[in-house]
Order: C-alpha cells, then structure tokens, then sequence
C-alpha cells in the first residue's frame, strides 16, 4: 500500500475530535514527521461564507466609511542580500497563504450582516522591480518610492484578500 501521503495526514488530523490530538502529534513526532509542514487539506481551506467577527465587522465598518484609506495597513520589508531565486520567493509565499485563512479572506455584506470567507490558496502575485541599473542614489529614492506606493495602495477588501507583496532587486 505505501506510506501515506502528507495532505492524507493532514486530513486525517484535521478530523480529529481535541482531546486524540495531542497523541496524533505525539506519534508523529516519533515517526519524524513534522505537522507545522503538513499542507491545509482540502475542503477546510474554503468553508464557505459566515459571519465576521468583531474584530472583523470593526474592520471593515472602517473600510467602508474610508477605502482609500490606509491606516490600518501594516507594511514592512526585508533587506536580502545574496541571489534569490523570484519563482520560489513567491512559492514560498503561496505557502505561507495557504497556511493562514487571514491572509486570503474577503468580506461582504448580506442584508445587515458583515460576513467573511477564506477562499481557496491561489498563486501570489508577485511584481519584480529591478532597479540594479539606476545609481545608487536614484536607486534609493526610486526604492522608497515604490515602497510608499505599495504601502498607500487601497485594498479592496470585498474583491480580494487584504495581503500584497513586491519584490524590489537593488543590485
């Protein structure tokens, strides 16, 4: 028969009742497998439309009133140094998405509730700007810039889930 299959094992957690899976996690640990790698099994991933929560519905009250605005964007960035292969930057970030319902959830509104789904891990857009070719200081103002444009940027949040990424190459 063979040995199973990783998104065979995370199935099989995910339909765990609580208290069998401390001693899933036990045994696995034991076999060498590693649950924090296993992939988001399918049908989870995308359970459909239901309420938002609070949190959530204060979100996007917020959005609402002001979509241009963006004081709730949380931006940062990582200086690299070293090659970097784009393709699987943008695959391990595909991963980091599907992982985290958060990161691929829209929201809408049905009559006077705010409702929110997670939909289905999708590739991740990821735009390259290279600007090794400009002088360094050109290169500094035209970094900054792109940074301050992608962290303005308007998120629609009943379009498409609130997370982007770009990938700026400076030499």
């Amino acid at each position: 028969m063979g040995e199973p299959h990783l998104s065979d094992i995370a199935r099989r957690f995910a339909a765990l009742p609580p208290e069998k899976r401390r001693p899933f996690i036990e045994r696995a640990a034991e076999a060498g497998i590693d649950l924090a790698a296993l992939p988001v099994p399918p049908g989870l991933a995308d359970a459909g439309w239901s309420v938002a929560s609070r949190a959530q519905r204060r979100l996007w009250f917020l959005w609402r009133l002001d979509p241009g605005n963006p004081a709730y964007h949380i931006s940062g960035a990582v200086r690299l140094v070293g090659p970097l292969d784009p393709d699987l930057l943008r695959e391990s970030l595909g991963i980091l998405v599907a992982r985290h319902d958060a990161l691929r959830t829209r929201f809408r509104q049905a009559e006077a509730i705010v409702e929110q789904c997670a939909g289905p891990p999708a590739p991740i857009d990821l735009p390259v700007d290279d600007l090794a070719g400009l002088v360094s200081e050109a290169r500094a103002a035209r970094a900054a810039a792109l940074a301050e444009a992608e962290r303005e940027a308007p998120f629609d949040l009943e379009a498409s889930p609130p997370l982007r990424a770009r990938l700026t190459r400076l030499s």
